[in-house]
C-alpha cells in the first residue's frame, strides 16, 4: 500500500522533485514501491542520494533539511531516505534539538502504521543507527518516554527490535510490561532479548535478563535453552 495521496501536497514536495525533473521522481518512487520491504530500488537510492545531496548545504536551513527527510520518506518510505538524510549527507547529532524533535514528532506515527511497509524501514533505521547513538536517551525518549499505555503496533515493532537499547531503557519496558500485562507482551519480549545478540555488542545486563526471562510463560523449555546457548556462543564469539 503505497502512503497517502495527500503526502504528495506537502509544499516542499515541488522543489525537491525538480532537483531530478518529475518524471525521472515517479519513475523512483514507482520503483521503490513496488520492491519487497526492506529492499531499495537502486533508482530511488539515486533519486534520493541527487535530492538531499543538493538540500544538505550551508545555505539551507535545518528546518528545511530535516523536512526533505521526512517528505521523502512520507512518499516512499525506505532506509535509504533515513540514512542518507540522517547519516550521510548530515548527521543527526549535529541537528539542531528543537529539529531533531520535530523529526521523530513526524516519523514516530509510522511506527503504529497497519502497512509494514510504512512501519519496517524506521524500525531498521532506529536498530542500526539511533539506538546506539550518542543520542539514544533523546531518541528512546521521544519514541518511548513517558506515553502510557503505547499504541500496540508500535510496542510491538520496538519490543521485537530492542536487542540494541540500553539496558536502562528496554529492561524496564519489560518489566512493566510482564507486571501490568502478564503474557500479552512475553513472545515479543523474549524476541527482544533473543535480539540483544543479533547486535554489535552484547548490551546486556545478565542478571536482570535473567530475571524477566525466568518470568515470561513460553511455548516450551526449549525457548530457555535456545536463549542460554546463543548465550554462551555469544559470549565465546566476542572474548578476545
Amino acid at each position: 500500500m503505497p502512503p497517502p495521496d495527500d503526502a504528495t501536497s506537502d509544499p516542499l514536495l515541488p522543489r525537491l522533485v525538480a532537483v531530478v525533473g518529475a518524471e525521472r521522481f515517479a519513475e523512483a518512487r514507482a520503483g521503490q514501491l513496488a520492491v519487497p520491504i526492506g529492499s531499495t530500488d537502486q533508482q530511488w537510492f539515486d533519486v534520493v542520494w541527487e535530492i538531499l545531496d543538493s538540500i544538505c548545504v550551508p545555505a539551507v536551513d535545518a528546518g528545511t533539511k530535516v523536512a526533505a527527510v521526512v517528505a521523502l520518506y512520507d512518499l516512499a518510505p525506505s532506509y535509504t531516505v533515513l540514512s542518507q538524510g540522517l547519516r550521510m549527507h548530515q548527521r543527526y547529532e549535529d541537528l539542531p534539538r528543537d529539529a531533531r524533535f520535530w523529526l521523530w514528532a513526524r516519523l514516530r506515527p509510522h511506527l503504529d502504521s497497519e502497512d509494514d511497509r510504512v512501519a519496517e524501514p524506521l524500525v531498521n533505521a532506529l536498530w542500526e543507527d539511533f539506538f546506539d547513538d550518542p543520542l539514544e536517551a533523546e531518541v528512546w525518549a521521544a519514541i518511548v518516554g513517558t506515553r502510557w499505555p503505547l499504541e500496540q503496533r508500535l510496542l510491538a515493532r520496538i519490543l521485537r527490535r530492542s536487542g540494541p537499547v540500553a539496558p536502562g531503557f528496554k529492561y524496564p519496558l519489560y518489566e512493566r510490561l510482564l507486571e501490568e500485562q502478564p503474557g500479552r507482551w512475553d513472545g515479543d519480549i523474549y524476541a527482544g532479548l533473543m535480539d540483544t545478540f543479533a547486535w554489535y555488542t552484547l548490551r546486556l545486563d545478565e542478571a536482570r535478563a535473567e530475571s524477566i526471562l525466568s518470568r515470561l510463560s513460553l511455548p516450551d523449555e526449549d525457548a530457555t535453552t535456545a536463549y542460554h546457548e546463543r548465550l554462551s556462543h555469544e559470549r565465546a564469539r566476542r572474548r578476545p
